[in-house]
């Protein structure tokens, strides 16, 4: 296999992989986050410290399987 089939290759499992995270920070609900972090000991700071960089980390999910889309997409051109 030539360097841009792997490329693609890499690039796919790339997306799918942020694409999951992406989706999985979108379903977050306050209350199951509360039931999974307050059983803990520090939990209500773990909590408030994921809470206020919940946007950056969508943001940057997001971006990330934007780019790797774009390197799919160029890599097939690239193939064809």
């Amino acid at each position: 296999m030539n360097p841009s089939g792997w490329v693609v290759l890499v690039g796919a499992a790339l997306s799918g992989f942020f694409s999951l995270c992406s989706y999985s920070l979108q379903s977050l609900r306050r209350v199951q986050l509360e039931e999974a972090f307050g059983a803990k000991q520090g939990g209500s700071k773990r909590l408030e410290q994921f809470d206020s960089h919940l946007s950056a980390l969508r943001v940057t999910s997001f971006f990330c399987s934007t780019v790797s889309n774009l390197v799919v997409v160029v890599g097939m051109v690239y193939l064809l």
